[in-house]
């Protein structure tokens, strides 16, 4: 071919190409409308609130360094950070695909010739071929298949990064239950020695009673088997105790030991503050919900890949180097070769195939839609049912305190009226029975009220700060985009996730 005729048929399929890059194929991506309310149930104001972290508003220097700790050694988060890292790299694989690729090529032959089949006399039937030269080849993404597929790419690792993000808020989560719990053990079984040796007093008074004849062996009996019911509690707390500090252990990447307390349960601790009228865009920054809604995006475009695939090709290839039987000839311009070429590939008859393939990612659209629905549609009930336990929390609390209060009391007449000959000792034991339960159901319902708070961190995804900014809602850049060079760092405590790397350009 002529060198002008080949000028003009790269000119036209230069142009073929920048009238394909107008629009990639398949469908581009909306956000479909999830069907949850503007607010969540019982709450009509939208507001604000500054959500430095709920472990930090507690003022317990020892949760602050557990859930510091955690996040630096976690092995769960260690391992999705390796999933973002992995992820990421097939960012530069897509990318690669719409770019010129160059190699080098040598070679050493030594080949033998036939001296019957030839037309002509050899000298030498046997030669050796040197060859080094450099070839390049470049795929025209002429409807934007490559390109699909870099949305995808981007798509799944957004998806990647918003999972590794859920699983630092459940890790700071689990951390957080786990140590409430802990306390609420500590304060239980605190309560349970107390009530042994109250237990233990009364039993001793009753034989001092028997002993001094105005006593009765029932008594003895009575105060002896409320002592062993409530020592068979001690040794239950303790191993609940050490199961909790060995959870904890776990989620601190530690081996199973003792955890460093603050201060206990039973002091001045106040829930942190949670802003009434939570509006539900709160739900936007949750992980699993955005993570969803990454999946549905790469999905819409692995649509386009596939459409991509049933439309022809176009690849350019060169190559130039040099060709000779021996090294000192190689450099000299008679051992030049080059070529220069290009290839249209279209698919006639696949069997059905690539129709099926389409129809498979539009399948998985739907599927991914439905997937996204349901992610918000639960998060939005865990929310609401954080918030209804929460708004209940503090009155279940109160009630408790009255009642070990008016159980308290009660203990203080009954043993007055014994003092005093007025009632027999019975009336004491079953004070004593009735307080005791109290107690640990008031310890079980502080622990819920601040356990509330850290479900409903969990739930809303990360906190109640409503000024929350991440990704935008469209699609990814419809050209090619730089990978990022290196995984997101894991930040020191959680916090909103940022945009990611060339979101800018989205």
């Amino acid at each position: 071919m002529p060198a002008a005729a080949l000028v003009r048929v790269s000119l036209a399929v230069l142009a073929l190409a920048a009238l394909g890059a107008c629009r990639a194929p398949g469908p581009a991506y909306v956000r479909p409308d999830a069907g949850v309310p503007a607010s969540f149930r019982g709450e009509a104001v939208a507001a604000a609130a500054d959500d430095p972290g709920w472990w930090q508003a507690y003022g317990d220097t020892a949760l602050v360094r557990l859930v510091q700790e955690a996040v630096e050694r976690n092995q769960d988060l260690e391992q999705a950070a390796a999933r973002v890292e992995a992820v990421q790299a097939s960012i530069g694989l897509s990318r690669a695909q719409a770019l010129p690729q160059l190699d080098l090529q040598d070679g050493l032959q030594r080949q033998g010739y036939s001296q019957a089949g030839s037309p002509f006399p050899l000298s030498n039937r046997v030669r050796s071929s040197i060859a080094v030269g450099l070839g390049a080849s470049w795929e025209l993404d002429l409807w934007g298949r490559v390109r699909r597929g870099t949305e995808a790419a981007w798509a799944d690792w957004l998806s990647s990064e918003h999972g590794r993000r859920a699983v630092l808020v459940s890790l700071v989560a689990e951390v957080g239950t786990a140590y409430l719990e802990l306390l609420a053990l500590d304060w239980q079984l605190a309560i349970t020695r107390d009530t042994v040796v109250a237990r233990r007093s009364t039993r001793d008074l009753f034989k001092r009673r028997l002993d001094g004849g105005i006593g009765s062996e029932l008594e003895v009996a009575r105060a002896a088997g409320d002592l062993a019911d409530v020592e068979a509690d001690v040794p239950m707390f303790e191993a609940l105790v050490a199961q909790k500090e060995h959870q904890l252990c776990l989620l601190l990447g530690r081996m199973p030991g003792p955890i460093e307390r603050g201060a206990p349960l039973d002091a001045a601790r106040v829930a942190p503050h949670v802003p009434a009228g939570l509006p539900s865009t709160l739900l936007e920054r949750r992980p699993d919900v955005r993570a969803a809604e990454e999946q549905l995006k790469a999905a819409v475009a692995r649509v386009g890949v596939a459409r991509a695939d049933r439309l022809p090709r176009i690849a350019l290839t060169a190559s130039a180097g040099g060709q000779s039987e021996d090294l000192r000839s190689l450099a000299t311009p008679d051992a030049l070769v080059w070529s220069l070429g290009g290839s249209l590939v279209a698919p006639l008859l696949s069997g059905g195939r690539l129709a099926a393939q389409e129809q498979a990612a539009r399948a998985r659209v739907r599927e991914a839609e439905a997937a996204w629905r349901r992610a918000a549609q639960g998060a939005f009930r865990d929310v609401a049912d954080a918030l209804a336990v929460l708004t209940h929390a503090r009155q279940v609390v109160e009630a408790q305190v009255q009642q070990v209060a008016a159980r308290r009391r009660g203990l203080e007449l009954a043993t007055q009226r014994f003092e005093g000959d007025l009632a027999s000792y019975f009336e004491v034991l079953d004070a004593q029975r009735e307080l005791f339960p109290a107690q640990l159901q008031m310890a079980m319902a502080k622990r819920e009220e601040l356990l509330a708070v850290v479900r409903l961190y969990r739930a809303l995804g990360g906190g109640w700060d409503a000024d929350v900014r991440g990704p935008p809602a469209q699609a990814v850049p419809a050209g090619p985009v730089a990978a990022p060079s290196a995984p997101p760092a894991q930040p020191a405590v959680p916090e909103p996730l940022p945009a990611a790397p060339g979101a800018g350009a989205r």
